[in-house]
């Protein structure tokens, strides 16, 4: 072990300590992440040979360490029931078997290198990003501390830092500080909230000298500086702290390991596989259109939290209802989806808020940007929540998304980030187009009769029988840009939504076009200079089609169980918000509930009491 030890800084290390399951879903990207905020001073702590092993073969071997847990400390730890008689949940979940003697494992690897290596740690969760050095704030606390000698000090931003005397196992003389224990504040100015090193429980079984009433050891010190939610993404990083943002423990985002890599992933924090940045699809992006906040929102008080609670319930509905079209598009012509930016008006957090906010927390203000686990599951969106049997394609659509800031990523490959999108749009009030049939096997079938329909089945929702009518921008009238770094290159314009079948058998016949074929779409009457041709060959060489609103360009699908189908994996595909005090639904007499599912069906696919929220997503 000694020939890894030369890389401390000030006899200090950061560790994080992993099994296999963690280190191959987190341990990439904490190692690139610790490396690219600076950290010199970095080990990764094994605790078995076949992780060590992994370790290695992902280059960083000589930043690994072996360090089986003694037995005799893993034998100190929890086993059998939770408390309260529960027996604990199966698989590598919080509270399982597993989990607990992984945790015992890192217990036992810091006492190892605290005990008998004498080094101070700095120690992380594998599920934390880094994002400046602590040591400089950790040792001028430390520093104070000794100097004050009431065993509490400062970071270097002025924040407390507090500590707990405990004993991990025969402790030595090293400090330990802890990143991604506990619960971390959101991103706000409000006191950030101390938390230990392991929890108090695990200490008191792991050292009876140490439980709550024995004196307190000297031994070591724990403690904690700042420790915050990144729950805004990567574009408000630290905007909102007085000091800087050291760590993020992606802890408030989700339950499953997928929602805090789709955290991560927004945060440009997580290192997904070559082939991520690449996808073989062509893109397609879209935008929201918000409800606007009421009148002194950010400062209704704490007895309006039930007022905040709905607002936020009504606005993110409304923009899963966005989505829900969205998703069907991309889903129908076989595109990668990059998500819209969702907005959230309140904190998701398991117990209850107090004015949409966590704890003591006043400082947070809305809306701030959605983590994906509040508005979708994110395990199911990847385990194939949105995979469909088509009968005309013989086979089955799957849903493929990436994160918001996906085109903003430099590790996107660069003909994605800096192409020229290609917008496709209904006609804008007021407009004057010069529209011309489609021509090929779109206008044939209409003309056969298969005229846009409702999503489902069923009549209307698309206009006039017959073929559908284009016309072609070449330039748009704002020059506006696109969400990568190239410009639009052309509008496609419909005079009506087209079905699925219909948008698949356009994009076909682009794609005939563009190899020689018929023309597809029409000039326009403000640009004569424009061609056909360029139309189509916009639409066959869109590497980025660019759709403002994609309800407002698909009608449906024509196959009704088709489109049954779709609503049934959307229903399971949304999160559900949560949550409520248990006073304030025993106060509504059973009208509230602490959870409440989001309405993710369009209006013309609700009924009932469900129509309210639909209709206000349908009315922006």
């Amino acid at each position: 072990m000694r020939h890894n030890m030369g890389i401390a800084r000030d006899r200090t290390l950061l560790i994080t300590a992993v099994d296999a399951p963690l280190w191959d879903f987190f341990g990439r990207s904490w190692a690139e992440g610790v490396k690219s905020a600076g950290i010199s001073y970095w080990l990764v702590v094994a605790l078995d040979e076949p992780t060590a092993a992994a370790v290695a073969a992902a280059g960083y071997g000589a930043r690994c360490v072996l360090v089986e847990p003694p037995a005799e400390l893993l034998a100190a730890g929890p086993r059998g029931k939770r408390s309260g008689g529960r027996k604990p949940p199966a698989g590598y979940v919080w509270q399982s078997a597993p989990w607990q003697a992984a945790t015992w494992a890192k217990v036992a690897a810091a006492a190892v290198l605290v005990d008998r290596m004498r080094f101070d740690l700095v120690f992380s969760d594998v599920d934390v990003s880094w994002f400046a050095d602590p040591l400089p704030a950790l040792s001028a606390a430390a520093a104070a501390a000794d100097s004050d000698g009431d065993g509490g000090g400062r970071t270097g931003a002025g924040e407390p830092l507090r500590r707990r005397r405990r004993v991990l196992h025969a402790a030595g003389p090293g400090r330990a500080y802890a990143a991604g224990e506990g619960p971390g504040a959101s991103e706000s100015e409000a006191p950030l909230r101390p938390t230990a090193l392991f929890s108090t429980d695990m200490l008191s079984t792991a050292n009876p000298a140490s439980r709550r009433g024995a004196p307190a050891d000297p031994g070591l010190e724990a403690g904690c500086g700042p420790h915050v939610n990144l729950n805004t993404g990567g574009a408000d990083r630290g905007a909102k702290l007085s000091h800087p943002l050291y760590e993020v423990h992606w802890v408030w985002g989700g339950k499953s390991l997928e929602s805090k890599r789709a955290a991560m992933r927004e945060a440009g924090a997580f290192h997904d596989p070559p082939a991520h940045y690449r996808p073989q699809r062509g893109l397609m992006t879209m935008e929201l259109r918000h409800i606007e906040l009421p009148p002194g929102y950010n400062t209704w008080p704490a007895s309006r939290t039930g007022d905040m609670v709905a607002f936020n319930l009504r606005a993110l509905s409304a923009q899963l209802q966005q989505l829900y079209w969205g998703l069907a598009m991309a889903l129908a012509t076989n595109r990668t989806l990059v998500l819209p930016r969702f907005r959230c008006y309140c904190a998701r957090n398991w117990y209850s808020t107090v004015a949409c906010r966590i704890g003591g927390d006043r400082a947070t203000t809305f809306p701030f940007t959605c983590p994906l686990s509040h508005v979708l599951r994110a395990k199911r969106l990847d385990a194939g929540g949105l995979r469909l049997y088509d009968p005309a394609l013989g086979g089955a659509r799957e849903a493929d998304v990436r994160e918001w800031p996906f085109l903003d990523n430099p590790r996107t490959a660069p003909e994605l980030r800096e192409a020229a999108r290609t917008v496709l749009r209904p006609q804008r009030p007021g407009e004057q187009l010069q529209w011309e049939p489609a021509a090929g096997s779109l206008a044939a079938a209409a003309a056969a009769g298969g005229g846009p329909g409702r999503l489902g089945g069923g009549t209307g929702g698309g206009g006039a029988s017959g073929a559908p009518l284009l016309a072609y921008v070449a330039a748009p009238a704002d020059g506006a840009r696109g969400w990568g770094a190239g410009a639009t290159a052309g509008e496609v314009v419909l005079e009506r939504r087209l079905t699925d079948r219909q948008l698949q058998q356009l994009l076909a016949a682009a794609g005939a076009a563009a190899d020689g074929g018929s023309a597809v779409v029409a000039a326009a009457a403000t640009a004569p200079s424009s061609t056909a041709a360029a139309g189509v060959r916009a639409l066959a060489a869109a590497a980025l089609l660019h759709v403002p609103d994609p309800g407002a360009v698909m009608a449906g699908f024509e196959d009704a169980a088709l489109g049954a189908a779709f609503d049934a994996a959307m229903l399971q595909l949304a999160a559900v918000w949560c949550c409520r005090s248990a006073r304030e639904v025993a106060d509504s007499g059973g009208r509230l509930a602490r959870r409440e599912a989001l309405g993710v069906l369009p209006p013309e696919r609700r009924a009932g009491a469900e129509g309210e929220v639909a209709a206000e997503a349908g009315a922006l």
